[in-house]
């Protein structure tokens, strides 16, 4: 007897169908989850790390920071003064003050209306879920490694997860 013979009333049709739906939106949902939570992160050993006062020509600035809860949001932007921008890639970092662990946060590219147009890149928007980290006080970072620069400078703002 083959499986493909075999005849599917309509009552286990139905059930084939939610439980199938079921398990694609667990599946999404999952998903979602696994991209909203930051993961652990080192710097290398080539990375040049500046305090805020510190390494005046890489600009870093927050916008936006939305009240610690479940969910958060940062909204800023990070450029260097005199270099045009060919590859994009910066990303905000939380690092605890006291045991110095840090979380790379997935950050997005957009438009910024508070930079100048020559760094139409420097726009930097991410969301997080405070769920998989510790209790703490967080500096707000960026890792700045556009055009194979590399780069780690905080920006001067600490929230309290």
């Amino acid at each position: 007897m083959n499986f493909l013979d075999l005849e599917i009333n309509q009552k286990n049709y139905i059930k084939i169908i939610v439980l199938s739906i079921f398990i694609v939106a667990l599946i999404l949902v999952l998903y979602y989850i696994e991209l909203l939570v930051p993961k652990k992160f080192t710097l290398e050993e080539t990375t040049t790390v500046a305090d805020f006062n510190e390494q005046e020509d890489l600009v870093v600035h927050i916008d936006i920071l939305t009240p610690p809860g479940k969910k958060m949001e940062i909204v800023g932007y990070a450029y260097l003064t005199d270099d045009e921008v060919f590859t994009v890639d910066c990303s905000y970092v939380l690092r605890n003050k006291e045991s110095g662990e840090m979380y790379l946060l997935k950050t997005r590219h957009e438009k910024n209306v508070n930079v100048p147009e020559v760094y139409p890149y420097a726009g930097m928007h991410t969301r997080f879920l405070t769920l998989g980290i510790e209790k703490g006080n967080y500096d707000i970072c960026v890792l700045y490694k556009n055009n194979e620069n590399n780069m780690f400078k905080n920006t001067g703002i600490n929230v309290e997860i």
